[in-house]
């Protein structure tokens, strides 16, 4: 299997803008009442429980960790600039950035150092936030069922009562 790096980072970053054409969909709606900030907290912490563990690939592979590196940056730089997300998530998020920008991702020792820092500060922090919140499973619940109807309306006629009944 021959795949180009500029490939792999073009791919990984369209994976790391994922989100934010999440986001687009909803700002783009005609639907006025989705309430905004409820739907973009529901798409972050989402993405932080279960996408952003892919920016760090399946297997440690020093060829593609610098794509690897180009991804995770990009979307982590996304989510600490959202206003949605609560500052304690953030904070951590920042410190990942900070010793991503720093190690060697060709080093194995380092890279893996990253992920369990990441896990353990990121992932099972955030974790733990939405499991005492009830605001943060209501939004990420109110994502994916809004998203879920953004996404049908791209792809074939809603039926109408269907998203404004859900957001009365």
């Amino acid at each position: 299997m021959n795949i180009k790096i500029d490939e792999m980072e073009n791919s990984i970053i369209k994976w790391a803008n994922g989100p934010k054409e999440g986001i687009e969909r909803m700002e783009n709606s005609k639907e006025d009442k989705i309430e905004r900030e409820k739907f973009i907290l529901g798409c972050v912490l989402i993405n932080i429980l279960n996408d952003d563990s892919n920016a760090f690939g399946i297997f440690f592979s020093s060829k593609f960790t610098p794509s690897c590196k180009v991804g995770l940056l990009a979307r982590l730089g996304w989510e600490v600039e959202l206003k949605e997300l609560p500052e304690d998530i953030k904070e951590r998020i920042k410190k990942t950035v900070e010793d991503a920008e720093k190690i060697d991702w060709s080093d194995k020792d380092q890279y893996e150092v990253l992920v369990n820092d990441w896990k353990t500060n990121v992932k099972e922090f955030t974790r733990k936030e939405v499991d005492e919140n009830s605001d943060y499973r209501d939004s990420m619940e109110y994502y994916q069922m809004v998203n879920a109807e953004l996404t049908n309306e791209g792809n074939s006629e809603m039926q109408e009562s269907s998203i404004s009944d859900y957001l009365k």
